[in-house]
């Protein structure tokens, strides 16, 4: 398994690699909306190490609250990222809105839990379970993928017809490898 998943997270962030070349290579993009691509694919290469950590630490002798904080990052940095990639994307105030208050509830939510066992719980082999209120993670996450896959295709309607190839293309690799 963990084969896999240093597969997965390798390719993740040689992706991200790519994505900030091809912005930095954008003329077309002010140097403060580069900005906020960056800090959307770093949200999203830190998501996703913590995710990995998370696999690495499984059954090693490391404290569980060390496990419980990286479970609580993945948790809070993972739909942040898709949440940042979504509110740069598309500019609908009360669609935006929306997406902050339900990232600032998921912000609070995992840190109470962080304390509570209602996310993850961990044994005594140092493997940790999803705890009885991981759906409230799920919808989160559920949630702001699908905004992040209409915002996509929402600014895919702006780009010339040849353009949006690419555009799609990237949307379906970020999914498959969410999916994965």
């Amino acid at each position: 398994m963990l084969t896999y998943y240093s597969c997965i997270i390798l390719i993740s962030l040689t992706t991200l690699l790519v994505l900030c070349i091809l912005i930095a290579e954008n003329d077309r993009i002010s140097e403060e909306y580069k900005k906020l691509f960056y800090l959307a694919y770093g949200l999203i290469g830190v998501s996703a190490f913590a995710e990995f950590l998370g696999i690495v630490m499984i059954g090693r002798n490391v404290p569980h609250w060390i496990l419980k904080l990286v479970k609580c990052a993945d948790y809070i940095l993972t739909p942040m990222a898709g949440g940042s990639l979504a509110l740069q994307m598309y500019r609908d105030e009360r669609w935006n809105r929306a997406l902050q208050a339900v990232l600032v509830f998921n912000l609070a939510f995992q840190i109470v839990s962080c304390f509570t066992g209602w996310m993850v719980t961990i044994d005594s082999g140092n493997r940790y379970m999803h705890g009885p209120m991981y759906f409230v993670y799920m919808a989160v996450y559920l949630m702001v993928m699908g905004l992040v896959v209409i915002r996509f295709i929402q600014y895919g309607n702006s780009f010339r017809r040849k353009n949006r190839t690419s555009l799609y293309a990237i949307m379906l690799f970020i999914l498959a490898g969410t999916i994965m």
